[in-house]
């Protein structure tokens, strides 16, 4: 057989519905190398065949009042974690046939949520973080990231929310009007490890961001790995209210 008669691994994406907070439907998905839209039903798979880019990135198109909860990943190795807020991920192709599950939930409404992410440098250590959070532990997804140290050597990243509120306080990095905060509690991973936890606090003082705060406790094997606390150096907080 000639090299341009070599074919590629097929890959399969998935769509599941989150048992809680269900979604019906078809959900439309793009891949990096190939021609348009794939259409995936809840509950259903599809096969897209002879992939041959070496690292690909699948994109779910966002639905109104519908969040990406979660992407797993067979037979690949995923470049980082899934852009849950984004609903996309990049995925290392192998020989084998990756499998991809998108899980998605309906958004409650009245919930208000928060995105963004920032640096703060209390110290002079330099500390980064991301986030996707809702103003209730029910309302998915929910996703916190911060990294630390030389080399961002130290990472946590959030799997659940434990306890969450919202509500306004006088802003710490500014004089101005009150501003929105959220604080909360949860659990997730240090390093890769599970059972670290983290209580945090974000607020939203307006443009620019540098007004915005953010303050992290994270614990690890019994011992406080991250106390951190400053109003954002670089970076944005954006509350968005109930609808």
């Amino acid at each position: 057989m000639g090299i341009g008669c070599l074919r590629g691994p097929q890959v399969q994406i998935c769509k599941m519905s989150d048992q809680q907070d269900p979604v019906t439907g078809v959900f439309h998905f793009t891949m990096t190398g190939q021609a348009g839209a794939f259409d995936v039903a809840a509950g259903a798979c599809v096969t897209v065949p002879n992939v041959r880019t070496p690292a690909i990135t699948i994109t779910e198109q966002a639905v109104p009042d519908v969040a990406v909860s979660a992407i797993t990943v067979q037979n690949a190795v995923s470049s980082g974690p899934p852009d849950l807020d984004g609903g996309s991920i990049t995925l290392t192709m192998s020989e084998r046939a990756p499998r991809i599950t998108f899980t998605n939930a309906s958004v409650p409404h009245g919930v208000a949520r928060w995105t963004g992410d920032g640096s703060i440098n209390p110290r002079g250590l330099r500390v980064t973080h991301g986030f996707g959070l809702h103003c209730s532990v029910n309302a998915l997804p929910n996703h916190l990231d911060i990294k630390w140290g030389d080399a961002d050597a130290n990472r946590f990243h959030s799997d659940e929310l434990t306890s969450v509120s919202c509500f306004t306080v006088p802003p710490q990095c500014s004089s101005g009007a009150a501003a929105p905060t959220i604080t909360g509690s949860g659990t997730g991973s240090y390093n890769g490890a599970a059972g670290a936890t983290i209580k945090f606090t974000l607020t939203d003082a307006g443009e620019p961001g540098i007004n915005d705060f953010a303050s992290y406790n994270i614990q690890a094997n019994g011992s406080v790995v991250l106390s951190a606390s400053g109003c954002l150096q670089h970076g944005n907080h954006q509350y968005h209210p109930t609808r």
